[in-house]
């Protein structure tokens, strides 16, 4: 049996569809290829032995093949294990990939077979018709979807070790072979791309899947950005559209739907377990990440001008977007020659300074970090927005709100609100025992206390109420700190320069192994060393969300009290009144399942949700749950519930 065959029968006995089956054995038939011609025929015989005799020796309980297999492998040398490792992982990685396809050939194949009565399962226009069958009028169905807040996380995983190159052909790869298996690919398209896929496939077997060295913060940055710049910034639109569609289908009418979901990150900015993470990595990551949008923006924007070929001669232009030309004109003077050319092109003319705008900000990002952030005034998210909102009613009263509603530039008015100048908002994680080292430390400094870590909790809580209350700070700007007070406080500084670029690239700071009430008070005071946390005349201004995270199964246990007692402290209160009466709560998955297993840490984290809405709700307080699916039992994308 040949390692072909060898694949057919474990994909029969696995019950995958007919058309991943075959695709998996395209896959595997030109693995096999590469591998005999690159390798050895030798290695496609220990490819095509191995699946199948741990197989037998799993299903059956053969000790005697796992003994065999043991001892061939301790034979081979570790070129051989290399080569057979890599083939496999390979192999692993593309199916992966041909899997998700499938997923996506699946449900548009479901899409054809949908009815108005009968939509695809978990689809958006499910939802919105079981609204419409559940009696939901047209604008309680809207609201619904007004009131939804979903902020995907992207964490870091130095353990998804995979370079951007190797993701990309691995990416390419799985496309071409889905590719083939399609109707409208004649004989000799398939031998082309058969052969595309052998000389991908040597690349990829050339090239290094991991660094030579270890994984950098830096490097997670460029990893995380390659999923953003690819399958996230092509759905969003899809996303808009599917929710704007299902509306028509069952209330007659296509809404202008909210903006419900955004990205946040802990890619070089969580400092929890990571002392890689210093503050100028945090500022580098804020960087690339405007750097990376603002390219984006670019290449759209260029696109919608070559969309836009509207001529005043052929209909009429809103005087608001005359004027803004012309307003423009002054600070970004367009060449003579483009003026002629694209005299009468008025919505050309207005993307062209749009453009400009935006190449000024990329370039201000050669410079330092006061520049940047001077520079950043000049433009902004919602100038941006204004100014592609200021094309489309011009559209629309000119009688063109096909153009407006549908095409590159709605798809483009939607990232804009989704992503900003700032992509995604990064998150800040610390421990709280650093927490209360820096504060003790400042307490020391400040001649308040020598013995803070030593208080129990109430005495904690009244001394640091004293220090909230108090206008004075702790310690002067340049008095000698610890490393561990000076790295904590250089944090919160860096949260005051990423806020003054631009008040949506910073998320929430969130406090790991919350335990008490003075875990988030020492947050705060520490924000008020640096000016992002004050109190005056019995009202409180903060510029952030402070976090708690409950991750073990005792703090789970307790978190709905401890935040009832939060919501019933007075200064607390002032704090969440400053941030419109809103609370975000962490719930951790990972440390939970650690600690008391998968179903006690599920029932723990089931009970909290539970109680912390109800806590939540009977003081008024609007609250987000932030829920930290980490962990292999988190990963793999399986149903929440």
């Amino acid at each position: 049996m040949n390692w072909k065959e060898t694949v057919q029968e474990l994909a029969d006995q696995s019950g995958i569809s007919q058309s991943l089956s075959k695709r998996v054995l395209q896959l595997t038939e030109i693995l096999e290829e590469v591998a005999a011609e690159k390798k050895s025929k030798d290695l496609v015989f220990k490819l095509e032995k191995y699946p199948l005799e741990s197989k037998k020796a799993l299903d059956e309980e053969d000790k005697g093949v796992l003994i065999k297999m043991r001892k061939e492998m301790e034979e081979l040398s570790l070129d051989e294990i290399r080569d057979i490792l890599q083939i496999y992982t390979t192999f692993f990685h593309l199916v992966n990939s041909l899997e998700q396809y499938e997923i996506s050939r699946i449900n548009r194949n479901r899409e054809f077979e949908e009815t108005p009565d009968l939509p695809r399962k978990e689809s958006i226009a499910e939802a919105v018709y079981q609204m419409k069958e559940t009696g939901y009028s047209y604008q309680e169905a809207l609201d619904i979807f007004k009131e939804m807040d979903i902020q995907p996380t992207i964490t870091a995983h130095p353990t998804e070790a995979r370079r951007r190159s190797v993701l990309l052909k691995q990416q390419e790869i799985a496309s071409m072979i889905s590719r083939m298996g399609e109707d409208d690919v004649t004989p000799d398209e398939k031998i082309d791309i058969r052969r595309e896929i052998l000389n991908q496939l040597n690349l990829l077997l050339l090239t290094d899947e991991v660094r030579s060295e270890r994984l950098s913060v830096e490097d997670e940055v460029e990893n995380g950005l390659f999923y953003f710049t690819h399958s996230i910034w092509d759905s969003i639109p899809v996303l808009y559209r599917d929710i704007r569609q299902a509306f028509d289908t069952y209330y007659s009418r296509r809404p202008e739907v909210p903006i419900l979901l955004k990205y946040r990150s802990w890619i070089g900015s969580d400092r929890d377990g990571n002392p890689n993470v210093t503050s100028d990595v945090t500022w580098q990551t804020v960087i690339e990440q405007r750097r990376t949008i603002l390219e984006l923006y670019l290449e759209e924007l260029n696109e919608l001008r070559r969309y836009l070929s509207v001529s005043d001669k052929q209909t009429s232009i809103s005087d608001d977007l005359k004027q803004s030309v012309k307003n423009d004109e002054r600070e970004f003077p367009l060449s003579d020659r483009f003026q002629r050319r694209y005299k009468h092109e008025i919505y050309r003319r207005k993307v062209t300074h749009i453009m400009h705008k935006v190449r000024f900000l990329l370039d201000s990002l050669k410079g330092d970090k006061q520049d940047v952030i001077s520079s950043a005034k000049k433009y902004t998210k919602t100038a941006f927005v204004e100014d592609l909102e200021l094309i489309k009613e011009s559209l629309i009263e000119n009688g063109l709100s096909g153009l407006s509603e549908q095409g590159r530039l709605q798809d483009l008015i939607i990232r804009a609100k989704t992503f900003g100048f700032h992509l995604s908002a990064l998150d800040i994680r610390q421990h709280s025992s650093l927490h209360e080292d820096t504060v003790s430390e400042l307490l020391e400094q400040a001649n308040v206390t020598e013995k803070y870590s030593s208080l129990n909790e109430q005495e904690k809580i009244k001394l640091l109420q004293s220090e909230l209350k108090n206008p004075r700070p702790l310690s002067p700007v340049k008095s000698e700190r610890s490393p561990v007070t000076s790295k904590v406080m250089t944090v919160f500084e860096e949260i005051g320069d990423m806020l003054a670029l631009d008040e949506d690239i910073f998320g929430s700071y969130i406090i790991s192994m919350t335990h008490g009430i003075s875990d988030m008070m020492e947050v705060m005071v520490l924000a008020k060393e640096v000016g992002l946390w004050s109190y005056s005349n019995g009202k409180v201004d903060s510029k952030l969300d402070v976090v708690p995270l409950f991750e073990t199964i005792e703090d789970l246990g307790k978190s709905a009290d401890l935040m009832g007692r939060m919501y019933d402290n007075e200064l607390y209160s002032n704090h969440l009144q400053s941030r419109k009466n809103f609370q975000e709560i962490m719930l951790g998955y990972s440390d939970s399942n650690k600690d008391g297993g998968y179903w006690m840490a599920n029932w723990a984290l089931d009970k909290a949700q539970y109680e912390l809405g109800t806590v939540c709700r009977n003081n008024d307080i609007d609250f987000r749950l932030f829920h930290g699916r980490g962990g292999t039992v988190g990963r793999g994308g399986g149903q929440s519930n």
